[in-house]
């Protein structure tokens, strides 16, 4: 009776360890589903860069005037320093642990990254703008066409590229946000299925 009684205490506490790391695992699948949504928008965007970088090397002997040469240069740094900043930021927010048993480390840590997430992403908008600026007379320059003498461009073509750069940082900051406030919210749902298994 007594064996009996041991073997079936070890078939419980095996099965309430399997259950535990079942429910961790689940877990923290569902905080990486949520921020996997960045992580989209951020390859997609890293992907976006490289292949401008690679088309830029590629054109670079199009460009004949050495100030062209210069934006050309500075533009495709830019283009390689954005998507490492972006994965950085990234990256930070994936490295949280939410697997702790206090509730509040794993709160402070996630603010922690959450605020260096969006100071690397002000970082990215500010890059940004300067790649749109540098682009552009690149790009003229690659097709042979001098900007001046673009109908409009500095009165239709720019402020429409700055107004659609404004718009589209602006939908992206709100969706990431919106992401990032979400899964704050569920941080204590995330610690209590942790702690209560």
């Amino acid at each position: 009776m007594k064996n009996n009684w041991e073997e079936i205490s070890k078939r419980i506490e095996k099965q309430e360890l399997l259950n535990n790391q079942l429910i961790e695992k689940m877990t923290h699948k569902r905080y990486k589903s949520k921020l996997k949504k960045i992580g989209n928008s951020e390859y997609v965007g890293t992907l976006t860069c490289y292949v401008g970088a690679a088309y830029l090397i590629i054109n670079f002997t199009k460009i004949e005037e050495f100030i062209f040469q210069l934006f050309c240069i500075i533009t495709i740094l830019l283009l390689f320093a954005i998507p490492i900043i972006s994965l950085k930021s990234l990256r930070g927010m994936n490295n949280i642990s939410i697997h702790t048993a206090k509730y509040s480390e794993t709160i402070k840590a996630y603010r922690h990254h959450k605020m260096r997430f969006y100071k690397l992403q002000r970082i990215n908008m500010i890059l940004t703008f300067l790649l749109l600026i540098t682009i552009i007379p690149v790009l003229a320059s690659i097709y042979g066409k001098d900007i001046n003498s673009i109908t409009n461009f500095w009165s239709i073509i720019v402020p429409v590229c700055v107004a659609f750069f404004a718009g589209f940082s602006f939908i992206t900051w709100r969706y990431y946000s919106k992401i990032l406030k979400n899964l704050e919210n569920e941080l204590p749902e995330f610690n209590n299925n942790l702690t209560s298994s």
